[in-house]
């Protein structure tokens, strides 16, 4: 759910880093970061996408599908090196692309 209340329902999983950083570019695509299951998502404004792009997720993208079943993600129950794994949803012809931590 984004900050006005709408509903968003999820139409791609693991996204190629290309087809992420596509989506990224369009501006009329919202783009929320999802740090740990349970938190409020962190909405990014227009200004900061490619500085968070860039020094985030570009080094920490994932390179290939690393999920078969959707498991547990969180930040504190692992101590190796986080990976951002890509997803697009949709409200009615509204986009969003959630990038969440592994």
């Amino acid at each position: 759910m984004d900050n006005a209340g709408r509903e968003f329902q999820e139409v791609e999983w693991e996204l190629s880093r290309e087809h992420a950083a596509q989506l990224l570019s369009n501006p009329s695509v919202q783009v929320a970061v999802q740090d740990d299951f349970g938190r409020p998502l962190h909405w990014l404004a227009s200004a900061e996408r490619e500085a968070f792009w860039r020094n985030q997720v570009e080094p920490e993208f994932a390179k290939k599908p690393i999920f078969t079943n959707r498991g547990h993600f969180s930040k504190h129950r692992y101590a190796r090196t986080r990976l951002f794994v890509a997803s697009r949803w949709t409200s009615g012809s509204d986009e969003l692309l959630l990038l969440s931590w592994d």
